[in-house]
């Protein structure tokens, strides 16, 4: 569907005609001057028997059609120029839109002046250029080519000036020189790494850290620089059209194990949007040597089961994660009372030019 900018008739904010709402009284509005009729603006009097006068027949005939006498001001009757105010509503310094004043009508008793929209050329919205690098950011949350795994014992991850990058997992990491370790493994909100971030391997063999790195993309597609907000819905929109696939690994009752499941190899790349724990410890993204992997979710240690779900973006290339993995838990923590449990993770096959 075509889309242009219009008005709203009541506050004057630009708007596309696909975010229109016609309003009872024939108005264009936004969301948020959107209004029902009022039922009292119907309402008619009629007086019961015997209580009727001269008066009261006098004023009401039983046909009238009382939303007539409503005051309705909008963005043009409430300007201060002459030609578009009106008595009750035109106030100085109000809803401009930089019109000149019309012309004093010149034809007879009644005859109205038109009201005019001034046409627009624009037909991009324009953006700040803290609105471009979100939109960019939130796009390449979407892109696995923007996305970097890191892992061993000697990783050191540092943000450039002028760049942010965005860490969704780390597990045996450091935070600069502390000497605590960090964990970070609920993908679900992309944590900000802004320039000057230092983040680590903390000198274990299987320390990870898989983090979003915009620059990755936005130099080298021309769709982050000429629209990244329509790129960014493009691709939300484009997941409607796409099939949702499932893969899942079972662990068996009082058994310790590991079981995986690799990927199908029809894809390259692929975009995690659900995961769960059913009876399990955790569930992850492993590569094929299985040596470090990301959590897609938290867990309460590596023998202890839980259950739990959580819905998220999380892209990834089938190169590097070819596996899906769960383990075996136990209500009490303990080897040999493990239960028969479920880890599943929902997921879309990229398709390309995504």
């Amino acid at each position: 569907m075509s889309k242009w900018y219009i008005l709203c008739d009541v506050c004057g904010k630009k708007i596309y005609n696909t975010d229109a709402f016609q309003r009872w009284d024939g108005l264009l509005v936004c969301a948020n001057d959107y209004e029902r009729k009022h039922p009292l603006l119907g309402y008619r009097y009629k007086p019961k028997d015997g209580e009727g006068s001269v008066s009261s027949k006098q004023l009401f005939t039983g046909h009238e059609d009382l939303s007539q006498s409503v005051l309705v001001c909008d963005i043009y009757t409430s300007m201060g120029i002459s030609g578009y105010g009106t008595a009750g509503c035109a106030q100085a310094g109000t809803f401009n839109l930089n019109f000149s004043p019309l012309p004093s009508t010149t034809g007879p008793v009644g005859s109205e002046n038109p009201i005019i929209i001034p046409s627009t050329s624009e037909d991009e919205e324009t953006m700040t250029i803290y609105e471009t690098e979100y939109w960019q950011a939130q796009a390449a949350l979407l892109d696995p080519l923007a996305y970097v795994f890191e892992t061993g014992a000697a990783f050191t991850i540092s943000v450039p000036t002028g760049e942010q990058w965005y860490l969704l997992n780390a597990w045996s990491t450091r935070l600069g020189d502390a000497a605590g370790d960090f964990f970070l493994r609920n993908p679900t909100r992309p944590m900000p790494m802004s320039e000057g971030f230092l983040l680590k391997s903390n000198g274990n063999a299987s320390a990870t850290a898989y983090y979003c790195k915009p620059s990755l993309v936005t130099g080298t597609d021309s769709r982050y620089t000429t629209d990244p907000k329509g790129l960014y819905y493009e691709r939300i929109a484009r997941l409607r059209t796409l099939i949702l696939n499932e893969i899942y690994a079972t662990t068996s009752a009082g058994v310790a194990s590991t079981p995986s499941t690799p990927f199908p190899t029809d894809f390259s790349y692929g975009l995690v949007v659900a995961v769960s724990a059913h009876d399990t410890s955790w569930t992850i993204l492993a590569p094929a040597d299985n040596v470090g992997g990301i959590n897609l979710m938290n867990e309460v240690s590596d023998l202890h089961q839980w259950r739990a779900a959580h819905a998220f973006y999380l892209p990834f290339s089938r190169s590097t994660f070819t596996v899906m993995e769960v383990r075996s838990a136990s209500v009490a923590g303990t080897v040999g009372s493990e239960l028969a449990g479920t880890g599943a993770l929902m997921y879309y096959k990229l398709p390309s030019g995504w």
